[in-house]
């Protein structure tokens, strides 16, 4: 089963090759097409056949001990609880009969890998619930500029050397009636923290709230001697919430010391301001701690329209109002390029969730095609007592049900809770906000409907096998 399983796979792979990879690794790839990969096809073909091997070693061993056993002992079977419980409720026999049959490994001849399919099931729908939640919460990231940092709609920036400042840009946002929030502050500020180099964004809130990044620990700096991180530069650092660091103001000697009262993540507005890296202060403050000599000008402004307008007219208009102010221009803040790569391969998750999904549905085929063949002295004792074919086939069909509803109970849960760690996991390394989304409707509907739809159909041909064998000729060959 390892060798030959090896050999398909490597088919596979190799047939598969020209569709990968995809986002922008498929745009930096030199030479698409078929690829031949020796060393690592060799590699898995070889660890494909060890892991074959291992997971044969304790069905190998319960066999050997089964056999020597006496017959008697190794022929006895057992009915499950389940079973049991659904009979004395007064369960139709078709669907007493199919959970026995999904439930009950059975002995001897007539035995089925009912566990191990239950298994995979599980391990399936816990990859595909996993993968949605996973999707659904980098889905959300996307859309939703907040988690990424970015609080404006809209900057206003100088344009090349400009040196009359954006003051005039300031005062049209804030004579703008659909304009809710205006910070004026200087973006890039460099700075240097125990000897590490990163950008600063320095703002001061003049209508409405401060925009000095998304808070993801304690609270956003409101006065001087006050600063937040980035996830990253903190953990260069070694540095925690209400600690004191010095920080020291390329062009300037002195150091001044400032107390670190959050941790944040910052809009993507320079080389080291961004995902995971970046300070973050008031801009009275940056200037109150530097010589007068020192202090940068504004040199940004941000702006949040109200909800509920039109933001692309509004934006064009206030475009419009800020270049007729001041050598400067309106622009829509930059997504961050690492959100942008990750984006171009947000199906991924799915895809790979799909494809132990059906390997799943195969187990599910297996089970089914060999429990039919293995148990037709069972199915013809019960035609022989009276099931008629329509029997025999919801038989067959809730013992499709019956492993995917216990496959849901352990799969899906587990799924949910693997893919919100994942994603958490996932978005404390880029430093974002970490909120992730279960999408109720897919994941406890969706899910488990489409499995139970595939379930029944993958049951349509053993059914109809069970049916179309004669009881007499099954009976005697047994």
């Amino acid at each position: 089963i390892g060798v030959i399983g090896a050999a398909l796979a490597i088919v596979i792979a190799i047939a598969a090759s020209p569709l990968l990879p995809i986002g922008l690794g498929r745009d930096a790839e030199p030479h698409p097409g078929v690829s031949i990969d020796g060393a690592a096809l060799a590699l898995g073909a070889a660890a494909t056949i060890v892991v074959v091997m291992l997971l044969a070693a304790w069905p190998a061993v319960r066999a050997a001990r089964r056999a020597a056993k006496a017959p008697a002992e190794a022929g006895r079977d057992r009915t499950s609880v389940v079973s049991l419980i659904l009979a004395a409720l007064g369960g139709s026999p078709a669907l007493t009969t199919g959970s026995r049959m999904a439930l009950d490994s059975g002995r001897g001849p007539s035995a089925v890998p009912v566990r191990t399919t239950i298994a995979v099931a599980a391990v399936a729908l816990a990859a595909m619930s996993g993968a949605v939640v996973f999707t659904g919460s980098l889905d959300q990231l996307l859309t939703n500029p907040a988690d990424f940092g970015v609080r404006s709609d809209a900057n206003v920036v100088s344009i090349g050397t400009s040196t009359d400042g954006i003051g005039g840009g300031r005062d049209s946002a804030l004579a703008d009636p659909d304009v809710d929030a205006v910070n004026e502050g200087y973006a890039g500020t460099p700075i240097d923290i125990n000897g590490i180099r990163v950008d600063g964004l320095a703002v001061d809130a003049l209508r409405g709230p401060s925009m000095i990044g998304s808070v993801l620990e304690g609270r956003l700096p409101t006065g001087p001697g006050e600063i937040e991180l980035g996830t990253d530069t903190m953990l260069a650092l070694r540095a925690h919430v209400g600690d004191t660091v010095p920080i020291v103001v390329a062009g300037t000697a002195a150091d001044r010391q400032f107390t670190i009262v959050g941790r944040a993540v910052f809009p993507s507005m320079s080389d080291r301001l961004g995902l995971g890296n970046g300070a973050g202060f008031t801009f009275t403050g940056l200037q109150g701690a530097l010589p007068a000599q020192f202090a940068p000008p504004a040199d940004t402004v941000l702006v949040r329209f109200r909800r509920g307008i039109d933001h692309a007219a509004a934006f064009d208009r206030l475009a419009q109002a800020v270049e007729s102010a001041c050598t400067c221009e309106l622009r829509h803040p930059d997504k961050p390029v690492d959100l942008v790569n990750f984006g171009r391969v947000e199906q991924l998750p799915l895809i790979l969730g799909g494809i132990v999904g059906a390997m799943g549905a195969l187990t599910l085929i297996h089970l089914l095609v060999s429990a039919t063949r293995r148990r037709r002295r069972d199915l013809a004792l019960l035609q022989v007592l009276g099931f008629v074919p329509g029997q025999i086939r919801r038989a067959v069909a809730w013992q499709a049900t019956t492993v995917v509803l216990a496959a849901t109970v352990v799969g899906l849960p587990a799924g949910v809770v693997a893919g919100r760690y994942l994603w958490t996991r996932f978005a404390e390394q880029l430093g974002v906000v970490t909120a992730p989304s279960v999408p109720l409707l897919l994941t406890l509907l969706a899910i488990p409907a489409g499995a139970l739809l595939i379930a029944n159909l993958v049951a349509l041909l053993p059914a109809r096998r069970a049916v179309s064998s004669w009881p007499a000729r099954a009976l005697r060959d047994q």
